[in-house]
């Protein structure tokens, strides 16, 4: 039996949902990243389980005709994507296949998965950038985080991120070195910059968010000037404070350090005002795509009322709403209602209702109401929706439900729970929002049976 430090030539035979290969030895199944099906690897086994293992590549011996060479310099190293070592076609291929093993796996659900919904271009696409900071050779660096780790790789350039991005991070770099400001250690608790958070829209117009440990910034008009003059399109500068020695990145309010509070987007012809707390789809082109096969599940929305469930800033909302009877929307995030309703207004949309609370809490209202909505849309966080969120969506008793999550693997359970009171799934329809990661979006249609 092999062990740890073994070098072994590994044939991959398939990849599973964290885009790692797959191979058998010996009885146990071995993972190895950055390798594809069909391909021979010499590898260095790292961790020995009892029924699998984990190995890291040393040599191709026999080479996939989909590998390709990574556009990012430090891929190897970064933490933040996971398959660029593969043909951009290889990757929809292979996420169409984790969406079709989830579903069926955990919910049970052999239903038609759709050709993975793919983009134009699938770089210079994240119009949100979040990187952490670490002291490196005494100097303030800022990056991704290794995988599985909390160290930082540094990075100069990223090839996913919009053209701003780069630029705008190393002016607050250049600031925290001249002025000595340290980057924030989380081993120790200490230091004042925990990341450096940036939205670009369409246009290139740039928020820039500093998360500090506190709301002490010694030299913050000296970061504004040099980030303003150095960078014309920011519209936005704010800081937001996280105390807490947690893995949020955002602290649960900002100050507005330098213009506005807020960024505004383009999306389906609709312009959409986003907060720094407020959630938007990191993709905006491959949202627009995404909503438009969410609206296509729903059928002819003429005449129809939609409830659309976790709806931070509206976008899914207001674009319903405009071929609909009626929409309401429900979400947590009190800056996200506001910038919903502001929305709305700045779109001339009347017939859009937003409200703040938990879904599992104001449904059951809905329900003493008599609310019938004829579809729901819900887009919870990873972690899917609360047990009795779920049971009061089917309460409701809509026709149609379209569900769509970021984790399929908590998509699946969810639509199991359903499925369990009365929702059949009708079809599955994948979007590749995270281009060249192993993330995937993911809409299925129920019906009520």
């Amino acid at each position: 039996m092999f062990k740890k430090n073994d070098i072994l030539e590994l044939d991959i035979q398939a990849l599973n949902s964290d885009m790692q290969g797959i191979a058998r030895h010996e009885g146990k199944v071995v993972f190895l990243p950055f390798s594809l099906p069909g391909e021979i690897i010499r590898a260095k086994i790292v961790k020995v389980h009892k029924n699998y293992a984990y190995a890291k590549p040393l040599e191709i011996l026999q080479k996939s005709p989909d590998r390709q060479e990574p556009p990012c310099d430090i891929f190897y190293k970064c933490g933040g994507c996971t398959c660029q070592h593969m043909k951009y076609e290889t990757t929809l291929i292979q996420k169409r296949l984790t969406v079709k093993d989830t579903l069926s796996k955990i919910a049970g659900a052999d239903m038609p998965v759709a050709d993975c919904i793919g983009a134009n271009s699938p770089l210079n696409y994240r119009n949100k950038t979040s990187m952490p900071l670490a002291l490196e050779n005494g100097k303030p660096v800022a990056g991704f985080f290794y995988p599985r780790s909390h160290r930082v790789v540094p990075v100069e350039n990223c090839p996913v991120a919009r053209k701003p991005t780069m630029q705008v991070m190393k002016g607050v770099l250049s600031w925290m070195e001249e002025y000595n400001i340290p980057p924030y250690d989380e081993n120790t608790h200490t230091g004042l910059v925990r990341h450096i958070v940036i939205r670009v829209n369409l246009k290139g117009e740039c928020m820039t968010t500093l998360v500090t440990r506190d709301n002490n910034i010694p030299h913050k008009d000296e970061l504004i000037k040099r980030l303003t003059q150095e960078n014309p399109y920011i519209v936005s500068i704010v800081n937001s404070v996280q105390k807490k020695r947690t893995n949020t990145i955002l602290g649960e309010s900002f100050t507005v350090l330098h213009g506005e509070n807020h960024i505004k987007e383009e999306l389906l012809g609709l312009n959409f005002r986003i907060s720094p707390l407020s959630f938007f789809q990191i993709n905006t082109k491959q949202a627009e795509k995404l909503y438009l096969a969410a609206m296509e599940l729903a059928g002819d929305l003429k005449d129809k009322k939609v409830l659309d469930l976790y709806c931070g800033a509206g976008t899914i909302a207001l674009t319903f709403a405009k071929r609909c009877k009626e929409v309401r929307g429900i979400e947590i995030v009190p800056e996200a209602i506001d910038d919903a309703k502001i929305n709305a207004l700045d779109n001339n949309i009347n017939n859009a209702s937003f409200y703040l609370g938990k879904v599992e809490d104001i449904l059951p209202q809905f329900v003493r109401e008599n609310y019938k909505p004829d579809i729901i849309v819900l887009d919870p966080p990873r972690k899917g929706a609360e047990l009795s969120a779920i049971e009061a969506i089917a309460k409701l008793k809509a026709d149609k439900i379209i569900y769509i999550s970021c984790h399929v693997a908590s998509q699946a359970r969810d639509i199991a729970r359903l499925t369990a009171l009365g929702y059949a799934p009708i079809k599955s329809v994948p979007v590749d929002m995270f281009s060249y990661t192993s993330g995937i979006e993911n809409i299925v249609l129920l019906e009520k049976a």
